[in-house]
């Protein structure tokens, strides 16, 4: 009730062909024993090296049948079949995974195949250069104009750092001016003071004095 694959199916069909055109391959498949499957050309005998488990034990040849007064099976069959049987009998077991058919090798493309698989490709890789190159090229025309203006505004900023400058150096003059002023100014402060209290003292003595 299991389904087959197609190759196993194609195998079967082979081997019930060899087994319809070859007496000995109809020996072998009848003996339940097939270790693979068999086929033939129509003109060579049936190989059944290695593909009969116990080959010793042989499947019971067909029976002759009689047709229009002459034998089905030729002397030369006979012998062939006996030949056939000998050989299977000196053949080892074979165990049976030896018995596996390998599976079909994939078919080797034509040379307008790979030819076209390689145009495939090659264009492929062109339509990714040229986005490449697309995508670069805007990146670099963007870059460019971020370039421009970082320029520009590094341009004002040294300007106003150069004028900065000359506000700190000023700023720094004016300073040292003005600190000298308050210095002086602070002296004469003094001294004024001292004016005020020897005139104050004066007047607090001459008041004090009669007349």
């Amino acid at each position: 009730g299991r389904k087959i694959s197609g190759a196993i199916a194609t195998e079967v069909e082979e081997t019930l062909r060899a087994a319809t055109a070859d007496e000995g391959a109809a020996a072998a498949a009848q003996s339940g024993r097939l270790l693979r499957g068999l086929s033939a050309d129509g003109v060579d005998v049936v190989e059944l090296a290695g593909a009969v488990a116990l080959p010793s034990i042989a499947a019971p040849a067909p029976a002759e049948t009689a047709s229009t007064g002459t034998s089905r099976s030729t002397g030369q069959d006979r012998t062939k079949a006996a030949k056939q049987q000998a050989q299977a009998t000196k053949q080892p077991t074979q165990p049976r995974l030896r018995a596996v058919r390998e599976a079909p090798r994939p078919a080797t493309p034509s040379a307008l195949e790979r030819a076209r698989a390689a145009f495939t490709e090659a264009e492929e890789y062109a339509r990714e250069a040229v986005e490449d190159a697309l995508r670069y090229e805007q990146e670099l025309e963007e870059t460019k104009a971020l370039a421009s203006e970082l320029a520009a505004a590094a341009h004002s900023l040294r300007k106003q750092l150069e004028q900065t400058e000359l506000d700190l150096k000023s700023a720094r003059r004016r300073q040292e001016l003005l600190a000298a002023h308050a210095q002086q100014a602070a002296r004469a402060a003094d001294r004024a003071r001292r004016k005020e209290d020897l005139a104050r003292e004066r007047v607090l003595r001459l008041g004090n004095t009669p007349g």
